[in-house]
């Protein structure tokens, strides 16, 4: 360890390469007077300056050109190519319920079934026995109060990000 001042152990300023990435500025080649540009005297003195593109124009690339292939239907998939996609992931029933089922699954959910039961028994999603026949006023509120036990227990943290998170939500 040496017993200089820390003033003479620091590089000096000049050696540095402190703010060069900021201070030096960007210099870009001007494509104008690039090694392809060609330069035509036009007659009223004004000069035209000719670019070509950087590649080679494709002949399916052209305006005039046929489209892709690609974008018009072939023709329908044969049986054997059918065979060889996996089946469906999920097949979603096509249930039409008379009005008296549907009377008879709002009477049960407002008795308290629960929509899955409803939806096996009645053949149908339990997202549209849902729609068909939502909570009650009753089950709302029991919904809440779980929810708002379950916020008491909540840390400040969490407490104060919600509560940021919906005053930020009011300003979408």
């Amino acid at each position: 360890m040496s017993f200089l001042p820390r003033a003479v152990l620091r590089a000096p300023a000049a050696l540095s390469n402190a703010r060069t990435y900021v201070t030096r500025p960007i210099r870009r080649k001007d494509p104008l007077f690039g090694p392809t540009a060609t330069h035509h005297a036009v007659s009223d003195g004004s000069t035209l300056i000719h670019r070509p593109p950087p590649s080679a124009p494709l002949p399916n690339k052209s305006s005039t050109a046929f489209p892709s292939p690609l974008l018009f239907p072939s023709a329908p998939p044969s049986a054997a190519s059918e065979a060889d996609l996996p089946p469906p992931i999920r097949q979603l029933p096509n249930v039409q319920l008379t009005e008296a089922q549907q009377d008879e699954i709002r009477a049960l959910r407002a008795q308290g079934v629960g929509r899955n039961e409803l939806a096996r028994r009645f053949g149908c999603t339990p997202t549209f026995v849902s729609r068909l026949a939502p909570k009650g006023k009753e089950a709302k509120v029991e919904h809440e109060r779980r929810m708002q036990e379950i916020r008491d227990g909540w840390g400040w943290n969490k407490q104060i990000s919600r509560e940021e998170r919906a005053k930020r939500k009011t300003f979408w």
